[in-house]
């Protein structure tokens, strides 16, 4: 599904991404760690487009997409949340929703309304849909930004930090929601987190980022166990 191929990223002398390669297959629900710094939120800028790669190449269902803008990307199937979640701050859950649907390419006008219900539902929201959006809690701007972007039904979703300063409850809701997504209609999600614990729960597979180099992939068993890993980042967690 997605290929990422020998890609660097500088700012300056700073090398933030020094020959990342992996790939995604179809179906996989994958995890992405690593502290602060390692890498992560610029390696997916690199994937969506937001940011070009000084070398490397990257593949999306087998077409180059490393040259493209993120509005080819999006609409090509594989779309990414924002560890500050982005929307439209002073409407309400119901408008933002309506506002993706309207400019999803694949759903007919006729339709929106339909699809907003369902997500209304999927994301428990249905409760706050007349909330103005800066009202709501973290937790929940970060769930309306997942449920916009599954307006555009993506085939990808890469979910930056969707845990962080979320409450409990929240995080329930968002792995419930992701495991349904991919159990039911075969999403393929690449998840970004500091947090292991619940990252091991949910992903077949993880993949740490240290320095702008990939330094394990595996199981989370196998990276729980990893000598590098628990060195530079696990501390044996």
């Amino acid at each position: 599904m997605l290929k990422i191929h020998k890609v660097v990223k500088r700012f300056g002398e700073f090398k933030a991404l020094d020959n990342c390669s992996f790939e995604l297959e179809k179906g996989e629900i994958v995890g992405l760690i690593g502290p602060n710094g390692a890498g992560k939120s610029t390696l997916i800028n690199v994937i969506t487009g937001f940011l070009e790669c000084d070398s490397g190449e990257i593949f999306y269902k087998g077409k180059p997409i490393h040259k493209s803008d993120p509005n080819i990307i999006s609409r090509m199937g594989l779309v990414r949340t924002h560890q500050i979640p982005r929307f439209f701050l002073f409407n309400t859950v119901l408008d933002c929703l309506i506002i993706a649907g309207l400019a999803a390419p694949n759903i007919e006008k006729s339709g929106v309304s339909g699809k907003v219900e369902k997500m209304l539902e999927m994301f428990k929201l249905e409760g706050i849909k007349n909330e103005i959006t800066s009202n709501i809690s973290v937790g929940q701007q970060k769930l309306l930004e997942f449920a916009m972007k599954m307006m555009l039904d993506p085939e990808t979703l890469m979910l930056d930090e969707p845990y962080q300063g979320v409450h409990p409850s929240m995080i329930e809701i968002s792995n419930q929601i992701i495991l349904n997504l991919n159990k039911q209609f075969a999403k393929t999600v690449l998840v970004i987190s500091h947090n292991f614990p619940v990252i091991s729960s949910i992903c077949s597979r993880v993949i740490v980022l240290n320095s702008g180099k990939i330094i394990a992939t595996g199981t989370a068993e196998e990276v729980k166990n990893n000598k590098k890993v628990i060195e530079t980042y696990l501390g044996g967690v």
